[in-house]
């Protein structure tokens, strides 16, 4: 009995302790008043997730003592100015504290030039999954000086040429102090080319330490400006569309290398998932992953394409220099001598057709060719001797010109 008694009070006692744990974590989530659909978590973290809101009018009521807002899922097509706080005219509710902002995947098309500008201390600002159309807006970051990281994977609207987007970041980069900028993501935008003008843009992100290009479709990086970021350690160019990676390429990447590895640091470079090709032009790049210092996952670069066939699907280094081979040229008769074969094979088998389909109707053709040639051939012959004119219907015999040609004659004199 006492033992039973024992139990029960420890059951009490263990479904009180329960109660009480889960009443503490969930006395901070809760709604305080104009946040609606949000929840603000000690008055530090306000979610506002899935909520079906098309504004982000929610924002202007949280604490000020807010350090993170994550308002995701949502559907707001645009962002007006000040999406938090009020720092103009007689307001003054700068968030000051808040350093995370997190926006992904609210179907943003439009950013106003000010959206930003409550928020002096911000350091991550999360814009990933977006249909963002970068406009003239070129101020945009403009007062996000102390911006860490900066996330902007899937973020352009999709059917206007990637190249607009990065011409217009252009703009926004030389518009805005970025100098504390440490990561960018640029991942999932189908960019297929980093052109010299936009590569000059980050070297004003003095701090950019991590930079993502994978899922994209570059397949080379011509004028990458690495030497302007020496604090550069870690670059993803993963699921490109990269045969090799070119000299000039590798060169660069190497003296970023020895820049960091005087700091006691390393390059890290994530390449895996690109369409190598590993034939004779391969050979140099094969090299070059025996020998660098760079930190690579050398043993997932996998050969997608190659000559002789028997490289595919085969990691580079496992292959010898040897096995990387050219693949042989046709010359113009090897190329076109199975074009003539075929076509003297279709001219002779047209050949064949033909004479069987006139000898199976030869009477026909005979027949044919008597009434179409024979009967207007003699007709004209007859005409002709017998000057035969038809005039309305009338038939004359015309012998007028043989006698004029008669006449008109001059005897030749003796």
């Amino acid at each position: 009995m006492m033992g039973m008694y024992c139990y029960s009070i420890m059951h009490v006692f263990m479904f009180s302790m329960l109660l009480l744990t889960f009443i503490h974590k969930t006395s901070g989530l809760k709604c305080l008043g104009n946040l609606g659909k949000c929840q603000q978590c000690n008055n530090n973290v306000t979610h506002c997730i899935d909520t079906g809101y098309t504004n982000t009018f929610p924002l202007q009521y949280i604490p000020l003592t807010t350090t993170d807002v994550i308002f995701t899922g949502n559907n707001v097509s645009r962002l007006p100015d000040n999406i938090v706080g009020e720092c103009t005219g007689s307001g003054n509710r700068q968030l000051k504290h808040l350093s995370v902002l997190d926006l992904s995947q609210n179907h943003i098309k439009s950013i106003s030039g000010q959206a930003f500008h409550c928020m002096p201390n911000l350091k991550v600002l999360n814009l990933e999954k977006n249909d963002w159309q970068v406009d003239h807006h070129v101020r945009v970051f403009s007062n996000l000086n102390l911006l860490e990281r900066l996330d902007l994977s899937d973020a352009f609207m999709e059917w206007v040429d990637s190249k607009h987007h990065l011409t217009k970041l252009v703009d926004i980069f030389y518009n805005s102090d970025l100098s504390e900028l440490q990561e960018l993501a640029l991942d999932n935008n189908e960019l297929y080319e980093l052109d010299d003008e936009f590569m000059q843009s980050l070297c004003t992100l003095r701090s950019l330490n991590v930079l993502h290009l994978k899922n994209n479709k570059l397949f080379d990086l011509v004028d990458f400006k690495v030497r302007c970021l020496q604090s550069l350690e870690f670059l993803h160019i993963e699921n490109n569309q990269f045969p090799f990676i070119h000299k000039e390429l590798r060169e660069m990447l190497d003296t970023v290398h020895s820049s960091q590895a005087t700091l006691g640091k390393s390059l890290h470079v994530g390449m895996e998932y690109n369409p190598f090709n590993c034939d004779c032009k391969m050979k140099e790049f094969h090299k070059w992953l025996q020998l660098t210092g760079i930190v690579l996952e050398k043993d997932k670069l996998k050969c997608v394409q190659g000559y002789p066939t028997s490289n595919i699907n085969k990691t580079i280094l496992s292959l010898t220099l040897d096995q990387l081979q050219c693949k042989p040229e046709m010359t113009p008769s090897r190329y076109m001598e199975p074009s003539y074969t075929v076509l003297v094979v279709v001219l002779v088998l047209l050949s064949l057709l033909t004479v069987v389909v006139l000898y199976m109707n030869r009477a026909k053709v005979i027949k044919t060719g008597r009434d179409y040639c024979y009967t207007p051939c003699v007709k004209s012959y007859g005409n002709y001797k017998r000057g035969v004119s038809s005039v309305s219907g009338n038939t004359k015999y015309n012998y007028s010109s043989v006698e004029e040609s008669v006449s008109d004659t001059t005897p030749i004199s003796a």
